[in-house]
């Protein structure tokens, strides 16, 4: 038992029949030897000896024939098996997450919303308490984020909860990525804004954060001097990057800084020598510094793109 008991240390389960086998084989050689000594101050009757043997093998199976049957029941699935251990281990961290993990399964194939709501009602209690056991338990804290996301959408207790993530566990991958996925289907542009600035406080060194700044308000806000700060940090981040390059040209020229946007614009040339919009954006800065032939020049290997695409 004190290898599977979770007292020493976590294994990353809660108790379960699997690791009641072993200790099981204890219990059934003293239950053998005390049947034994008992049958031995009846040796004497073989006949009394062995209807005491049977009816006591008669019960014994018959209990735990029932239990079993029943038992067998809760592992018609996943989703039945663990809401059904959570009733009896209701103190167990893992035993309330998985509960709260697989009703948000559960509710994503509900098409009735009151009974989809009920589940997710149901898995946030569940996420909530595992967390109360164990506050460091990082799968409960993203199923929780799942949970609020699937029930109201409730973008800034996500990012509350992502940001405890990253607490215990800073620069998680797998926070950034959700949560960008988040924002990709998220129309307020304002609030994505704010969101997004609350994460990057959190470490402003994610290119990630960044790029996605400075192209929300480059693109949405329109704003291009708001928008090159966060694209310098990413350009600065990941130099390598066509499309950090690219919008800093185009931020840079928006402002009409035009010096600037020469540089990013053929920092991404270098990168992407054949993409059309970029060849047109130099020839664009070309023509505002003054320098007609280098205008030209891009001008025509425009011209050469847009005949090679239409071929």
């Amino acid at each position: 038992m004190s290898i599977v008991s979770n007292l020493m240390f976590p294994i990353g389960a809660f108790m379960n029949e699997r690791f009641l086998y072993m200790p099981s084989l204890g219990f059934c050689l003293a239950f053998a030897w005390i049947l034994n000594q008992g049958m031995e101050r009846v040796d004497g009757n073989r006949i009394l000896s062995a209807r005491l043997t049977g009816g006591l093998m008669l019960v014994i199976f018959s209990l735990y024939g029932v239990k079993t049957i029943s038992r067998n029941l809760a592992w018609a699935d996943s989703y039945t098996l663990f809401t059904t251990d959570v009733k009896v281990s209701a103190n167990s961290a893992k035993g309330n997450e998985l509960a709260g993990e697989y009703m948000v399964q559960k509710a994503a194939t509900v098409k009735d919303v009151s009974l989809r709501e009920n589940l997710l009602r149901q898995s946030i209690r569940y996420q909530q308490k595992a967390l109360q056991i164990y506050p460091k338990q990082i799968i409960a804290l993203f199923n929780l984020a799942s949970a609020y996301y699937s029930y109201n959408k409730n973008y800034d207790t996500i990012l509350t909860i992502y940001s405890t993530i990253l607490h215990y566990l800073p620069d998680n991958p797998k926070v950034y990525l959700n949560f960008q996925k988040l924002m990709n289907q998220y129309d307020n542009t304002d609030h994505k804004i704010e969101l997004l600035g609350r994460l990057r406080a959190i470490n402003p060194e994610r290119y990630d954060v960044n790029i996605n700044l400075g192209t929300i308000y480059l693109n949405d806000k329109k704003d291009p001097v708001a928008a090159v700060p966060y694209l310098e940090s990413a350009v600065r981040l990941n130099p390598s990057d066509f499309a950090a390059q690219n919008n800093l040209g185009i931020a840079y020229g928006m402002a009409k800084n035009w010096a600037g946007a020469k540089k990013a614009f053929e920092t991404a040339e270098k990168l992407n020598p054949n993409d059309l919009q970029l060849m047109k954006n130099l020839a664009a800065v070309y023509q505002n510094m003054g320098e007609a032939e280098f205008s030209k020049k891009y001008l025509e290997r425009a011209s050469n793109l847009e005949k090679n695409k239409i071929r």
